[in-house]
C-alpha cells in the first residue's frame, strides 16, 4: 500500500448510512483530493454474497460519478476510476471470533488504517404502536418526526452465543467445555452489534489506527443518534436487555464513551484500551489531508474535480506531508481520536415499514418537517452521511475550528436546511452541552464524567473477560 493511499474502513456498508458513507466518501475524495491520491475503501459487511452485491453497486456509483465528469471534461473517466479501489470484509459484529478474524486479516494486509466509520448495527424494533403515532401526531407537532413515541422494541434480545459448535462432533466439544452456551453469560444483542463489537475491533486495530508522536493519527467515527437521551441509558441495565429502548441505550452509551475518552478521570481504563500489543508491530506512512469547504454540493464537487483532474501536480488547498515509516512501543504512540456523530432523521430500513404507501407518506412527512424549519430531516442517506464524510477527510484544523476547541468534545450532526443545502451542526449531548455548544453545569457535567469513568471500566472489563473466556476455551485468535 503506497503512502498516498487514503485507507477508510466502514462496517455496515451494505444499505441505508453505510452505503450512502461510501457513496458520498468516492464523490468528495475524487472531487477534492490531487490527482496522485488514491482511496481504499474497505466496506464491511456480513456475508461473502452481500460484499459482493455492494461492491459491484460502489462500481457503479463510481461508473456513474466518473462518466459525469467525462461528460465536461473528455479523458479523464478512466484516471479517476483507477484511483478508488474496494477491498470488502466479512465482520460479524455480534460474534467475537469473527471480529478478532476480521481485525487479524487488516492487521496483515495494511500498514495503517485513517479513518474507520462505525457505522453497523441493530435496531432492535419490531413494528410501530399506530395509536401512539396518531396519539402523538395530533397532540405534540414536531415531535412525532424528532422524538418518535410510538416504535415497538423487543426487549431482552440476546446475542447468539460465542463458543462455536461443532454439530458432527458435540460430545468432543462438551468434554472440553467448548461450544456450551450454558457456560457464557448472555449479552444484550443491540449492544453487542452497536456497541461492544465496534469496541472491540477499535481495540485490536490500534496499531493500524496509533502513529508515532508527532504524526496525526487515525480516525474512529462512531455513528450514533439523535435520540440518545439521557434518560434512555441506566447503569442497572447496562446492555440494555430489560428495556424497550436498547437501540437508544446503546447510541448514548456511544457518547458517554466518546465524549470522555480524552477526560482525565477515565485515564486509568483508557490506557489499557488505547494500548498496542506486541505481537506484528506495524509500520506507518503519513497521509495527506483535505481543505475544503464544509460540505460540498455534487455541482462543486464535479467541478473541483475537472478542475484538478486538468493539473495533476495542483491542489486545492490540499496539504500533505512527506511519508515516514518505522515502529515504536505505546508509550511513544500517538492514539486515533474518537468522534461522536449522527445521521439526523433518514429514511431507512432501518425499522421496517409494511407498505410502500407508508415509505412514501413517512418520506413526505421528513421533507414537510424540513420545510417547516427542522434542521436534522436530511430524509436522503446521501444527506444523512454528510458528518461522517466530513470527518473522515476534513483536515484536524478546520475540523478543531468549527468546534472551537477539540474536534472530539462536541456531537457531530448532519444537517440541512429548507432548500435541502447539506451541513454539519453542533448536536446536544444531555449534561454536558446544549445545541448551541453551551455547558451544561458543573455538577451537570462531572455526573456525566463520572458515569463516562464507569462505562470505561465496564466495557474494559467485559472486554478482558471475554478475551479471557475464549482464551480458556481455545478459541483465541492471537490478538489479546
Amino acid at each position: 500500500m503506497s503512502a498516498n493511499t487514503f485507507v477508510v474502513l466502514v462496517t455496515g456498508a451494505n444499505s441505508g448510512i453505510g452505503f450512502a458513507i461510501c457513496c458520498r466518501l468516492i464523490d468528495e475524495f475524487l472531487a477534492t483530493r490531487e490527482a496522485t491520491e488514491k482511496l481504499c475503501l474497505i466496506p464491511t459487511t456480513r456475508s461473502q454474497e452481500k460484499a459482493e452485491a455492494t461492491v459491484l453497486r460502489l462500481q457503479k456509483h463510481l461508473e456513474k460519478f466518473c462518466q459525469d465528469v467525462e461528460k465536461a471534461e473528455p479523458g479523464v473517466a478512466a484516471q479517476l476510476k483507477s484511483r478508488v479501489v474496494f477491498e470488502p470484509e466479512l465482520l460479524d459484529l455480534c460474534n467475537i471470533l469473527s471480529v478478532q478474524r476480521a481485525a487479524k486479516r487488516l492487521r496483515r494486509k495494511y500498514a495503517r488504517i485513517d479513518s474507520a466509520i462505525l457505522n453497523a448495527g441493530i435496531g432492535g424494533w419490531v413494528g410501530i404502536d399506530w395509536v401512539k403515532a396518531i396519539t402523538q401526531f395530533f397532540t405534540q407537532g414536531m415531535k412525532f418526526v424528532t422524538r418518535p413515541e410510538y416504535k415497538i422494541g423487543s426487549v431482552g434480545e440476546r446475542s447468539p452465543v460465542q463458543f462455536p459448535r461443532a454439530s458432527d462432533n458435540e460430545e468432543a466439544n462438551e468434554a472440553n467445555g467448548k461450544g456450551d452456551a450454558r457456560k457464557e453469560p448472555e449479552m444484550g444483542a443491540v449492544f453487542t452489534a452497536n456497541v461492544f463489537g465496534h469496541y472491540l475491533l477499535v481495540h485490536y486495530l490500534m496499531p493500524l489506527l496509533s502513529r508515532p508522536a508527532g504524526q496525526e493519527a487515525g480516525r474512529v467515527i462512531w455513528v450514533g443518534t439523535l435520540e440518545a437521551y439521557k434518560h434512555t441509558f441506566s447503569l442497572d441495565d447496562f446492555q440494555g436487555m430489560r428495556t424497550s429502548m436498547a437501540y437508544e441505550s446503546s447510541k448514548r452509551l456511544t457518547d458517554l464513551l466518546v465524549m470522555t475518552a480524552n477526560a482525565p478521570t477515565s485515564k486509568p481504563y483508557t490506557t489499557s484500551f488505547f494500548a498496542l500489543d506486541s505481537t506484528e508491530p506495524p509500520s506507518f506512512a503519513s497521509s495527506t489531508s483535505l481543505e475544503e469547504d464544509l460540505t460540498p454540493r455534487k455541482a462543486s464537487l464535479r467541478a473541483s474535480t475537472r478542475a484538478r483532474s486538468s493539473t495533476p501536480n495542483g491542489r486545492l488547498g490540499s496539504r500533505s506531508s512527506s511519508p515516514r515509516r518505522g515502529s515504536a512501543s505505546s508509550s511513544s504512540m500517538t492514539p486515533p481520536e474518537m468522534y461522536s456523530t449522527h445521521p439526523g432523521m433518514v429514511v431507512t430500513d432501518i425499522i421496517a415499514l409494511p407498505h410502500w404507501l407508508l415509505i412514501w407518506a413517512w418520506t413526505a412527512v421528513f421533507y414537510i418537517a424540513r420545510w417547516c424549519g427542522s434542521p436534522w430531516h436530511n430524509t436522503q442517506p446521501y444527506s444523512g452521511a454528510t458528518a461522517m464524510t466530513h470527518l473522515a477527510l476534513a483536515p484536524k484544523e478546520q475540523l478543531d475550528k468549527f468546534a472551537r476547541g477539540n474536534a472530539s468534545d462536541i456531537k457531530w450532526g448532519s444537517a440541512t436546511n429548507w432548500r435541502g443545502n447539506e451541513r454539519v451542526k453542533i448536536t446536544e449531548v444531555e449534561g454536558l452541552y446544549n445545541d448551541k455548544g453551551v455547558p451544561y453545569s458543573d455538577e451537570e457535567r462531572e455526573k456525566f464524567f463520572q458515569l463516562g469513568r464507569e462505562v470505561w471500566k465496564r466495557m474494559e472489563d467485559l472486554r478482558t473477560e471475554w478475551e479471557n473466556r475464549l482464551k480458556d476455551a481455545g478459541f483465541d485468535e492471537g490478538l489479546a
